[in-house]
């Protein structure tokens, strides 16, 4: 059986950053609606695509721990702009 290797999200800093600027441009309460949107997309891809759950816990918590750092970042340098 052929072991499938997912590109690890938290590398795409790109989308990571689309996120957050799509974010500071929200309330608090829909920053945080659109990320668990957002996070269980990601989890139903990769369950259709058969991957163990504990990776997919794995991935999902490490991309929302990279958005979160991110966007308190961005929340520090420009102030909550929601």
């Amino acid at each position: 059986m052929a072991e499938m290797l997912m590109f690890p999200s938290v590398r795409r800093r790109g989308t990571i950053q689309k996120w957050v600027d799509e974010f500071m441009c929200t309330s608090a309460t829909g920053r945080e609606n659109l990320l668990a949107y957002r996070l269980r997309r990601i989890a139903e891809a990769r369950r259709r695509l058969g991957i163990d759950e504990a990776d997919i816990a794995a991935v999902v918590k490490a991309l929302e721990i990279a958005v979160r750092a991110e966007l308190a970042a961005m929340e520090r340098r420009y102030g909550d702009a929601g």
